[in-house]
């Protein structure tokens, strides 16, 4: 009856330690999500701030100007720091616009924004048709099918041994 208690007690300290292990994974997990939550809060602000440029940026390059004049007077100090940015570049660099944020932007809004800038946000021509895709994987085999007919009837075969005739059987009744 000991050992029966003892083999007990051992499976519910495994239990409870096995629980306490998950607790710790689980509680490390939450830390790492909230920690997480607040870098990507963080940059999500930065890239609000980088939209917003971009939009006075878009306003100042279409000639659209607020009746707002501390706005008004804020966009002209842009467009003068941008021209500062800008003469390094070469032209080929001029006409392009580098975007690498992988934000979600409701489309109504970026296309007001490209709609209010007068042709700046305008799309250019198809590109070419791109390469075919790879094949791919052999798919699950199918449901087994329905059974077939009998087959014809085969060939005799080889002809047995010779034996001595047996004992004759019971008389019929």
């Amino acid at each position: 009856m000991k050992e029966r208690s003892g083999v007990c007690l051992a499976w519910k300290v495994l239990l409870l330690v096995g629980l306490c292990a998950l607790l710790l994974l689980s509680s490390g997990a939450l830390v790492f999500l909230l920690v997480r939550q607040k870098e990507l809060t963080e940059e999500l602000v930065r890239l609000e701030a980088q939209m917003q440029e971009l939009s006075q940026s878009c306003r100042l390059q279409a000639g659209v100007l607020n009746q707002d004049p501390a706005e008004a007077r804020e966009l002209r100090k842009l467009q003068r720091s941008r021209r500062h940015q800008e003469e390094d570049l070469t032209q080929e660099e001029k006409d392009m616009m580098m975007r690498m944020a992988y934000s979600m932007v409701p489309v109504e809004a970026l296309m007001d924004l490209c709609n209010g800038s007068r042709g700046v946000c305008s799309t250019g021509p198809p590109g070419p048709k791109g390469l075919p895709g790879r094949a791919g994987s052999a798919g699950q085999q199918g449901v087994p099918g329905l059974e077939g007919r009998r087959g014809r009837r085969g060939r005799p075969g080889e002809k047995g041994e010779c034996r001595t005739k047996g004992d004759p059987g019971p008389p019929p009744t």
